[in-house]
This record gives C-alpha cells, sequence and structure tokens, in this order.
C-alpha cells in the first residue's frame, strides 16, 4: 500500500490491513457496506446452482457461499439445496444466530434486482410458513370432527 493513499488519520498498519480484510474500500476509504451493491436478477443467481458455485438470495441479498460450504453446521447439503433461488423463509425457519447473520456479510455480493424483488413480492404475498401449516391443521381438525360426526350418526 502507498503511504500517499492512505489518510494521514489512519495508521498504516491499520489501513493495510482494512485493505487486507476487504472492509474498506481501496480507493476511497469508504466503508465497504456503504457502497453501492451490484444487482443480480433472478435469472443470473439461478446459474450458480452447483455444488462448485453456489450462490443464493436471503431477504434480497446477494450471497456467494460456496466458500462457506465445508463451514457450514448444518452441512454443505443443505446450502447446495437452495444453490441458485431465495432462501429467505428456509433461513429465517432455521433461526440463525447474531453471529450467524454477521458471518454472512462477508458473503455478500450484492443484491437482488428491483424487478426481480418486485415480481417475488407478487409470488410470494400468498400464504406464509407459518398460515399454510395452520391452514393444514385447521383443515385436518375439520375432517377429523367431521368423520366423527359421520361416524357418530352411523351407529345410530
Amino acid at each position: 500500500v502507498k503511504p500517499s493513499v492512505i489518510k494521514r488519520d489512519i495508521p498504516a498498519s491499520i489501513a493495510v490491513n482494512l485493505v487486507r480484510d476487504k472492509s474498506f474500500s481501496f480507493r476511497r476509504f469508504v466503508p465497504a457496506h456503504d457502497m453501492a451493491l451490484r444487482q443480480y436478477t433472478l435469472e443470473e443467481v439461478r446459474q450458480h446452482a452447483k455444488p462448485t458455485d453456489v450462490w443464493m438470495v436471503i431477504h434480497d441479498k446477494v450471497y456467494d457461499v460456496t466458500k462457506f460450504l465445508h463451514e457450514h453446521p448444518g452441512g454443505e447439503e443443505v446450502l447446495i439445496e437452495y444453490a441458485g433461488k431465495d432462501a429467505t423463509t428456509e433461513f429465517d425457519d432455521v433461526g440463525h444466530s447474531s453471529d450467524a447473520k454477521e458471518q454472512m456479510k462477508q458473503y455478500l455480493i450484492g443484491e437482488l434486482a428491483e424487478a426481480d424483488r418486485k415480481k417475488k413480492t407478487k409470488v410470494n404475498s400468498g400464504l406464509t410458513l407459518d398460515k399454510r401449516l395452520a391452514l393444514i391443521a385447521g383443515s385436518a381438525a375439520a375432517i377429523g370432527v367431521g368423520l366423527a360426526m359421520i361416524f357418530k350418526a352411523n351407529k345410530k
């Protein structure tokens, strides 16, 4: 790192580590998370659905988790299953820790394109997982009550 590039109020050793960790932009020393993220379409994300190239969408952010596969506590199969897809619901259902959410930041490569966010919202605006489970449970209970009434009526 050239001393002329480093701001004078930041010690050179810290600046070098910041650049090495990619947490800061080399050109302007703007925190990387404050820079505009690249936009990816769902189609672009779908092209990264191989065990050697795993991208996924979580909360409209695009992550390349390929290097994380072997470290994932739930096993790499879980990540590969959702490669190239939106895994927001599954991610939320597991209840990841704040440490896990913090660790994700290093795999963030962009965000979902606005047009695909709108499409996704229309598609997902139906029933959530909780509502679907409640609907299934309610339907099963109603069927059970109905069968009990039929059985009771036939006994008389």
